[in-house]
């Protein structure tokens, strides 16, 4: 009606939201979306420190003195790329391997800087409960081998490194020095 009346109905911005809601539905349950972007995560653009480039577009529907017409225009934004947290560490500090002797304070400092309160998914343990991602509150200053913690185990309390825990419940840690 909008256009058939040049632009006469009484609802014209009502319109005009309603048809962009319909131009983003499909975008939207395929690509990543934020706001009126679509990114899609085919070529990424590595960036460094674990974050990588995503291209994308904005479309924008608009009323115009013959009737209606769809804007697109390109646009890149910025992702944490789908990285383990290790090698999203060694990203952050354009190394290839660590060091057998573990993290510097200095390292420790700049990788915490960089992960902190990013939001995660375990991957050595699956769960009916969802209880899978979890945010990171921080790096310890202790590596997962002096790292202690205390478990109850057959009613008795027992004393084992971070890195002794994940070996004996789920499979031996790569980097039990960090």
């Amino acid at each position: 009606e909008y256009i058939r009346t040049q632009g006469e109905s009484p609802y014209p911005d009502d319109v005009v939201r309603t048809l962009q809601v319909a131009l983003a539905t499909t975008p939207g349950s395929r690509y990543a979306s934020i706001g009126k972007n679509f990114f899609l995560p085919d070529d990424p653009i590595p960036l460094g420190g674990g974050c990588e480039a995503w291209k994308g577009f904005h479309s924008a529907l608009r009323a115009v003195q013959d009737g209606l017409a769809v804007n697109v225009d390109i646009s890149y934004n910025g992702f944490y790329a789908n990285l383990s947290v290790t090698d999203m560490a060694k990203d952050i500090l354009q190394i290839r391997e660590f060091d057998r002797s573990g993290l510097s304070d200095r390292d420790r400092a700049r990788i915490q800087r960089e992960i902190k309160l990013l939001r995660i998914e375990v991957t050595h343990r699956k769960s009916k409960r969802g209880d899978t991602r979890f945010k990171i509150e921080g790096v310890s200053p202790l590596p997962a081998d002096q790292e202690m913690l205390e478990i109850e185990y057959q009613g008795q309390k027992k004393k084992l490194s971070v890195a002794e825990y994940f070996a004996e419940r789920y499979q031996p840690l790569r980097y039990p020095q960090l």
